[in-house]
């Protein structure tokens, strides 16, 4: 599809920000479409296109010829094309002259995966906590939890709200951070052709700038912001929370070996992001990860252990999070401690706890993307027969890996396409950057990645999407507190959450649990087990996107040349 521009290249579409302006429009309003304003204005070549509101709701006619929706983050064209907008300080969208469409990828698949891989931040951008800056993307989301703190009274505000309540939760939260670097360091070209790199390193510098800020002494770092039952008795807006939010941390006494190792692994990730863009940043994060792996070895232990209400993501081990630690900080520094140290964990772990017995990459078993890395740094043949292992395990149904009627490689009921697409970006990682001269394995890994992502955007599979706002029929009721709530002042309570209608915020990019085993799905807001959304689950699949947006494999290709093992309706 190709993009039409309108000759839009810096489209402003805030009242305010036009060279004329009433003073009605002026005026805050709640609606995502200014209410009273002529035209729109073409910057850069001084250009005037009038506008008449149209049927249904938020559609323009521009100069009584193209027509376009403004949902409040994108416009689209009746063709389908999007264009995203970016929120400038002054409170303006603008549609930059660099970006002027989130593109489609180079690909023939059908699917534009840059148009999702900018869904898929913004989706983070919504699961903000604290106060927001002035270029937030999300107008239906404000300043929220601004008295979230330490037990000694530490401010805490930041951070991401895990999934669909207003818990902030740092074990899933750094798992997920790791794989957004990972992503974006893999998959860079993919991140340009969809302009979506300022946005990504805006989202990591969020949280990074949270971790570090929970690092408030040398040896206590607050690891969880609230408490569970009274998180999940209330429903409304993050912006109206009123429940005691305590601060949790981890301390010498209270160790939490495996959450402090997966925040090592995200600033040591988020700092070579950033080594070349801002030197004085990157070492500011990389000074922190080196204390907090002091921290994480000296004092051994499970997180869950030590703080009382992180139950809902229990803990099973800590020696893999501390492997997968340690190749990140040598990856970051070079130097060969770190290096031996993983090796060294990465045993312990197959050893003491397990390691490589589960065939699933997610927040509890950061087993295999070590497998990954010490492939990478060390060459040797044992590491890259364990990703082998488990890439085979989930091309062929591998036990506890089956495969749904309509062709999911699944693992569980709860949140299953996490697995899944966790799966898929270690199988394009290894497929498009290391392995890179085993043809046919490569082949194989990249093109059934590509068929799974197929399922999850509705393009093969059951036939709907499992992506909000995205692809045919995707999720409208999504198991998200802000989504669900209408626009102030109207209140939100369980009334919101029990209403059988679609959430009147789309929660755009948001990738929901996913199908049970018979590929069953149900569009519900009650059901969290297939239709909560959370930061862990958009991790390997914003990975993924990138790795498919910058590719010149395509699924023809793929089935040409025999890579598909044809399942259900994929292949």
């Amino acid at each position: 599809m190709q993009a039409a521009h309108f000759g839009l290249t810096a489209l402003l579409v805030s009242a305010c920000s036009l060279q004329i302006c009433s003073a009605a429009a002026a005026e805050a309003s709640p609606s995502p479409l200014p209410d009273l304003f002529d035209y729109l204005t073409d910057l850069a070549k001084n250009q005037t296109f009038y506008y008449e509101p149209v049927d249904p709701e938020y559609y323009l006619k521009i100069n009584n010829n193209s027509i376009i929706e403004f949902n409040g983050t994108f416009y689209e064209d009746l063709n389908g094309t999007f264009y995203q907008l970016q929120r400038e300080a002054n409170g303006s969208f603008v549609l930059p002259s660099n970006e002027s469409a989130i593109t489609e990828s180079a690909n023939a698949d059908g699917l534009d995966y840059g148009q999702v891989l900018g869904m898929s931040w913004l989706f983070y951008e919504a699961q903000r906590s604290g106060p927001l800056p002035a270029t937030n993307r999300i107008p239906y989301r404000g300043d929220s939890a601004l008295s979230d703190a330490a037990p000694d009274g530490t401010p805490m505000t930041g951070g991401w709200y895990d999934a669909g309540d207003c818990l902030k939760l740092n074990f899933p939260a750094a798992f997920s951070a790791s794989l957004l670097a990972w992503g974006l360091l893999e998959f860079p070209d993919g991140y340009t052709a969809a302009g979506q790199t300022e946005y990504a390193l805006d989202s990591l510098q969020w949280i990074a700038n949270y971790f570090v800020q929970n690092h408030h002494a040398d040896l206590a770092f607050t690891g969880q912001i609230g408490n569970v039952g009274d998180d999940h008795s209330s429903w409304g807006r993050p912006e109206d929370m009123t429940e005691d939010r305590p601060g949790f941390d981890l301390t010498p006494t209270a160790p939490g070996s495996d959450l402090l190792a997966e925040t090592v692994a995200a600033l040591a990730a988020i700092a070579i992001v950033f080594e070349s863009i801002d030197a004085n940043y990157s070492n500011t994060l990389e000074a922190h990860a080196r204390d907090l792996y002091v921290f994480a070895t000296a004092y051994p232990g499970k997180y869950s252990d030590s703080i009382s209400e992180a139950y809902v993501y229990p803990s099973s081990n800590f020696l893999d999070d501390i492997a997968w630690a340690a190749a990140w900080m040598y990856q970051r520094t070079g130097e060969q401690q770190f290096l031996t140290d993983a090796e060294a964990y990465n045993q312990r772990n197959i050893n003491e706890e397990g390691g490589g017995g589960y065939i699933a990459y997610v927040w509890d078993c950061a087993y295999w993307g070590t497998q990954v890395k010490l492939a990478q740094f060390t060459g040797s043949a044992t590491y890259a027969s364990e990703v082998s292992r488990f890439l085979e395990a989930w091309l062929t149904g591998t036990s506890p890996v089956q495969y749904t009627p309509a062709g999911l490689a699944w693992v569980s009921e709860w949140g299953t396409l996490r697995y899944t697409m966790n799966a898929a970006l270690i199988a394009e990682i290894w497929s498009q950057n290391i392995a890179t001269t085993d043809t046919l394995n490569s082949n194989r890994y990249e093109c059934w990645a590509r068929s799974q992502m197929k399922y999850v955007l509705g393009s093969d599979g059951v036939g709907h999407s499992f992506v909000v706002g995205f692809g045919v029929t995707p999720p409208v009721q999504c198991h998200h507190r802000a989504a669900s709530c209408p626009d102030e002042p109207a209140t939100c309570t369980f009334d919101n959450f029990n209403a059988d209608t679609a959430n009147p915020q789309v929660l755009y990019g948001a990738m929901v649990g996913g199908p049970g085993v018979d590929d069953s799905y149900v569009d519900v807001r009650s059901d969290y087990v297939k239709n909560e959304v959370a930061v862990d689950y958009n991790a390997g699949f914003t990975g993924v996107l990138a790795a498919l947006t910058g590719s010149s494999n395509t699924w023809a290709a793929c089935v040409a040349g025999s890579y598909v093992i044809a399942r259900g309706n994929l292949g």
